[in-house]
């Protein structure tokens, strides 16, 4: 069964069935299908990288308007052709395998989250826009997750916090596990 949390011309999480250990899991922003290469999550570290975005819309670590003045689409445009730290700054969204295919980053403008995003290895300059109230986002997101944790398989489900995952210490992971992000590549501009 299908179960949606918040609206896809903005900002969507679509939850289905699970398929061989994983969870079908769609994402929709600005009217657009996201996860058109993988709609398979595994629930504990999908939940825990959604949870750490949640923790970033809400303790406000989501910076302003990059470049006012420009479109969302020349925004876009901008970071991913400029500074590689300042572009990390707005990386948006790193939850995995199942978007690994997007290019997404968030700025707030005028109490808005805006999201641009652009499928990663596209030869085209179409850039996903989506404005949503940051509570709005938090609470779709939110909403999403604890129906993923509910719903987990027994061997799956753990507390939030550390120890939530068997054989797994937060603290030995990479930073980039543990805040949601996606890593610093040598070489890619």
């Amino acid at each position: 069964m299908l179960r949606r949390f918040g609206d896809r011309d903005t900002f969507a999480v679509e939850v289905g069935d699970f398929d061989g250990g994983l969870r079908v899991v769609d994402l929709w922003a600005g009217g657009r299908r996201l996860t058109v290469k993988d709609n398979f999550a595994y629930v504990p570290q999908f939940c825990l990288s959604m949870r750490h975005t949640i923790e970033d819309v809400r303790g406000g670590a989501v910076p302003s308007c990059p470049y006012p003045g420009h479109s969302p689409e020349e925004n876009f445009r901008l970071l991913f052709m400029g500074d590689e730290e300042f572009r990390e700054k707005h990386w948006f969204m790193h939850w995995g395998p199942t978007t690994d295919n997007l290019t997404p980053y968030a700025y707030l403008q005028d109490g808005e989250l805006v999201l641009v995003i652009r499928f990663w290895g596209e030869e085209t300059d179409d850039v996903v826009v989506a404005r949503i109230a940051p509570d709005q986002f938090v609470a779709t997101v939110e909403a999403a997750a604890d129906l993923l944790e509910r719903e987990s398989p027994r061997s799956e489900r753990r507390g939030r916090g550390a120890g939530r995952f068997p054989g797994v210490r937060e603290a030995a992971q990479p930073p980039s596990a543990v805040n949601g992000r996606r890593p610093r590549r040598a070489g890619v501009g």
